[in-house]
């Protein structure tokens, strides 16, 4: 590659980073969920240093306290602080959550990578294995899970990481299907890459875009599972602070008790999950090219690529709505040949 190669791909590189920045920005909903999600990571990072008091401290005489200057968002039934819970059961919550969602990501992508190279056999047992798991309901399936693993939050983690492996395996095969029949996959394989190296470094490159916007939509639903685990009593156990384990212990005390004693934590933990989904919906917005900005790309490419090539060349970099995305890699991929040898030529 040429040293004028290297700044022309890190200025591509750039201006993509900045397009997706400025289409997310345009998005004010998804703009909200971005930032309500940095929140939480922050509090879920830095909860011991912002929590007043210890989450598991009780004191009876305080129990069932309103909001004060003491206690901001008052105390519960055994006198415990329930900001400092709250900041807590984020770090716990979210912990659990990203765990889960990264075993998913891991194994799943590898199912789907090995999938898509092998085929065959391979893919067909690996796939029937995916679709079992899918055809069960995720929390039916974490609560049978997790009634051989036992309770706890690691567990709970593992649970949630297998039932959503299934996702990551679907949504990666499909994509990597399409990389492995690009000529330059082709290349590399006949000069002797072995299936790692050819799936490390030319596969999954390419197919992590889709991958990563999936990761941002199974944060919501992992936590969201999570809180349901933990209020069954099969998630994270007592006194670990959980939103879904102190909604379910606020559920043995009516509103007059202490008012907003059930709502607090299905409110955070609603808004919570908002948050995250608001955001992946804007990433997955932002993260697809418009029609019209693909042709108007192919319009440019054609008129600098007729000069050089010629009427041809010109009508094969031109855009088609018809054509597949296979059809037009394999398009690109000829322009770029006529291009190199049109260099050598001369």
């Amino acid at each position: 590659m040429s040293t004028a190669a290297v700044p022309a791909a890190g200025r591509a590189r750039r201006r993509a980073r900045r397009g997706f920045l400025a289409r997310l920005a345009r998005n004010p909903v998804g703009m909200i969920g971005f930032v309500l999600s940095v929140l939480v990571l922050l509090a879920a990072a830095l909860g011991p240093l912002l929590s007043p008091y210890d989450p598991v401290a009780q004191s009876i005489r305080e129990r069932f306290q309103g909001p004060s200057a003491a206690h901001l968002l008052g105390t519960d039934n055994f006198g415990r602080d329930t900001l400092s819970r709250v900041l807590h059961a984020y770090r716990t919550s979210v912990g659990v959550s990203l765990a889960a969602v990264g075993i998913a990501t891991v194994v799943g992508g590898l199912v789907g990578l090995l999938a898509a190279y092998f085929g065959g056999w391979v893919d067909r047992i690996l796939m029937r294995l995916m679709d079992v798991l899918l055809a069960f309901p995720i929390i039916l399936l974490a609560i049978a899970i997790l009634a051989v693993l036992g309770p706890g939050s690691a567990n709970t983690g593992l649970a949630i990481g297998i039932v959503y492996t299934p996702i990551f395996a679907r949504l990666a095969r499909g994509p990597a299907l399409t990389v492995l029949n690009w000529d330059y996959v082709a290349a590399a394989r006949a000069l002797g890459s072995s299936p790692a190296r050819l799936l490390a470094r030319h596969v999954a490159p390419n197919i992590l875009a889709p991958i990563m916007v999936q990761v941002t939509l199974s944060l919501s639903t992992a936590i969201l599972v999570e809180a349901s685990l933990s209020f069954l009593g099969l998630g994270t156990q007592p006194p670990t602070p959980s939103l879904g384990l102190m909604l379910s212990e606020s559920r043995n005390y009516t509103c007059s008790s202490r008012p907003g004693s059930r709502s607090s934590p299905a409110w955070r933990s609603s808004w919570r999950r908002w948050a995250s989904t608001s955001w992946g919906t804007a990433c997955a917005t932002s993260s697809t090219p418009r029609c019209g900005t693909l042709e108007d790309a192919g319009a440019a490419r054609a008129q600098r690529a007729a000069p050089a090539h010629g009427a041809a060349a010109a009508h094969a970099a031109a855009p088609t709505r018809g054509r597949t995305p296979a059809q037009r890699s394999a398009t690109t991929c000829a322009v770029s040949s006529a291009r190199r040898r049109d260099r050598q030529i001369r």
